[in-house]
C-alpha cells in the first residue's frame, strides 16, 4: 500500500473513533474536531513540562558542597544542608540566570525573611563548568534582583552526587527541591522552555505548606 494511501487510512480511522466518542457523549462532530484539536495541544504542552529531576518526596536529602557567592561564607566552600539541618529550606539547582528565575529567587528570598518564626532557609546552586566565571554573574545577579538573605552558591561537589544522590537531570533547566526534617516534601522541574513565569502558584502554594505546622 502506498506510504500516502496508508496514511490517510490511518487518519481517517482516527477521526472515525474520535466521531464515535463524541456521539456517545452527545457532542456534535465539530464540538469533537475542536475537542481533538485542543487535547493534542494540551497534551503537547504537558509533555513539555513533565520533566523528572530531583529526589522524589519523601526520599532523605544528604550533604554536598558548594562554593559560596553571596551568602555568609562568600568564598568558600561549605555544606548548606548541613548548616541548615533541620530546618524547613527551599533549594533551587539552576542551569541558567535569566530574569523569568531572578523572580522566582525574589520571591523565594522575601518568603525566606516573612517567614523567618519558622526559621524558613533557601539557597541557590548554579550548575556551571567555570566556577570563577559562575560566580561573578551570581554576584550580578544578587545586585540586579535584589537577594538578600538567600546565598547563590556554585556546585562544588563530586559530578556523581548530583547525577546518583540528588538525582538531578541534565534535561532540567531548573530543579526546585524543599525539604524539612531532611526529607524531601515537594519537587517541581522544568525544562528549558517550560518555566517562563514567576507567578508560581504550586510552588508559592508549596511552600506555605512547608511552614505551616505538621
Amino acid at each position: 500500500m502506498p506510504k500516502t494511501l496508508f496514511a490517510t487510512t490511518r487518519h481517517t480511522a482516527a477521526m472515525l473513533l474520535v466521531l464515535c466518542a463524541a456521539t456517545a457523549l452527545g457532542e456534535t462532530p465539530n464540538d469533537a474536531t475542536r475537542s481533538s484539536k485542543t487535547s493534542s495541544k494540551m497534551s503537547s504542552k504537558q509533555v513539555g513540562v513533565m520533566i523528572m529531576s530531583g529526589l522524589p518526596v519523601g526520599a532523605r536529602a544528604t550533604q554536598f558542597e558548594v562554593q559560596d557567592c553571596t551568602g555568609p561564607a562568600a568564598g568558600r566552600r561549605v555544606c548548606y544542608f548541613c548548616r541548615y539541618g533541620r530546618r524547613p529550606t527551599v533549594t533551587l539547582f539552576v542551569r541558567d540566570l535569566n530574569d523569568e528565575v531572578g523572580a522566582l529567587v525574589k520571591g523565594i528570598d522575601e518568603r525566606v525573611r516573612k517567614h523567618r518564626d519558622a526559621r524558613l532557609a533557601a539557597f541557590v546552586v548554579l550548575l556551571a563548568d567555570n566556577p570563577f566565571e559562575a560566580s561573578r554573574r551570581l554576584k550580578r545577579f544578587a545586585d540586579q534582583h535584589e537577594i538578600k538573605s538567600t546565598p547563590l552558591t556554585v556546585f562544588s561537589d563530586r559530578p556523581n552526587v548530583l547525577r546518583n544522590e540528588y538525582k538531578i537531570s541534565s534535561d532540567a533547566q531548573l530543579t526546585v527541591l524543599m525539604w524539612s526534617e531532611v526529607r524531601v516534601r515537594a519537587n517541581h522541574a522544568f525544562g528549558s522552555d517550560a518555566f517562563e513565569r514567576a507567578d508560581c502558584p504550586e510552588i508559592w502554594a508549596d511552600v506555605d505548606k512547608l511552614v505551616s505546622p505538621r
